[in-house]
C-alpha cells in the first residue's frame, strides 16, 4: 500500500493484497484504493453490470450483464511511491494497472490487451446520500462528480485513447460498509480488441472551500512510456506469491 493524506483523511492506493477463498474477497481485499473516511462497498448482484457500483474498482462485461474485475494479480511492483500491478480478468485478457499517489487526486492508469470488445466501468469513491434524491449529481463525456450529505467524491479522464462517459452511480442499498445509500461517480465505455490505455483521476473529501482550487486542477496524465519504465525499476511487494515463485 502507499498511504496518502487527503484533506484530513488517509487514503490507501493498494496492489498485491488478494484473497479469492473470502467471500467478497475483491472488493475487500483487490480494490485500488481505500478510504478512512469512505467506506468500501460489496456488489450485491454478479449479474448487474449496469447498476453496479465498483468504487475503486475497474469492471469489465463480455455481454452487458455479467462482469470481472481484479481478484488477483500476476505480477506486483513498488517503484517510489508507485504501484504497478499485472491482472487478467479472464484468461485472455490482460490489464496492467499504475496507481500514483498526488495528493488531495490519485491517478489510475490502465493498459489493457484484449482480443474482443468489452465494456468497462470505473468508479470512485462511494459516497452518503442526501435525503429526498437532494444531491447534486453532475456527469458529462470524461467526467462525472457527486455532491451528497456532506461530501465531494469526483473522477475525471486524463486522456484515455477511448472517449469514456461520466454517470452518477445509485448504488443499490445496503451495499456500503458504512452508509446506507451512496452515490459513485463512474467512467464507462466499450474498448475494442486490441490494446487501450484508460487514464483517469478521482478525488473526495469533505464539501468544503478547499474544494473550489482542488477539482478544477485535476493532474496530468503520465506518459505510459514512461510508467512502463518505471516499472522495470519496481520491487515486487506481493503479499500472495504463487508457488515456486521467488520474490
Amino acid at each position: 500500500m502507499v498511504m496518502m493524506p487527503v484533506n484530513g483523511d488517509v487514503v490507501a492506493l493498494s496492489s498485491g493484497q488478494e484473497n479469492r477463498q473470502m467471500r467478497f474477497g475483491s472488493e475487500k481485499y483487490a480494490k485500488f484504493a481505500y478510504s478512512a473516511r469512505y467506506a468500501f462497498s460489496i456488489e450485491s448482484d454478479e449479474r448487474g453490470f449496469v447498476g453496479g457500483a465498483f468504487d475503486s474498482m475497474l469492471a469489465f462485461s463480455d455481454d452487458g450483464i455479467h462482469y470481472r474485475v481484479r481478484e488477483a494479480n500476476e505480477e506486483v511492483l513498488i517503484a517510489g511511491d508507485v504501484l504497478f500491478s499485472k491482472w487478467s480478468p479472464w484468461p485472455d485478457v490482460l490489464v496492467e494497472t499504475w496507481l500514483i499517489p498526488s495528493s488531495p487526486w490519485h491517478v489510475r492508469v490502465h493498459r489493457i490487451t484484449t482480443p474482443r470488445p468489452l465494456e468497462t466501468a470505473e468508479g470512485g469513491f462511494a459516497i452518503d446520500r442526501r435525503d429526498f434524491d437532494a444531491d447534486t449529481l453532475f456527469a458529462a463525456e470524461g467526467t462525472a462528480h457527486a455532491i451528497g450529505a456532506e461530501d465531494f467524491s469526483g473522477i475525471r479522464d486524463l486522456g484515455s485513447t477511448v472517449p469514456r462517459e461520466g454517470i452518477v452511480q445509485k448504488a443499490p442499498p445496503n451495499t456500503n460498509l458504512i452508509a446506507a445509500r451512496t452515490l459513485v461517480p463512474q467512467l464507462r465505455t466499450s474498448i475494442p480488441s486490441g490494446e487501450t490505455v484508460l487514464g483517469c483521476a478521482v478525488i473526495a473529501f469533505r464539501n468544503n472551500p478547499a474544494l473550489a482550487e482542488a477539482w478544477p486542477s485535476p493532474p496530468v496524465m503520465p506518459d505510459i512510456e514512461k510508467l512502463v519504465a518505471i516499472r522495470a525499476e519496481g520491487l515486487n511487494v506481493s503479499t500472495m506469491l504463487a508457488p515456486g515463485r521467488i520474490p
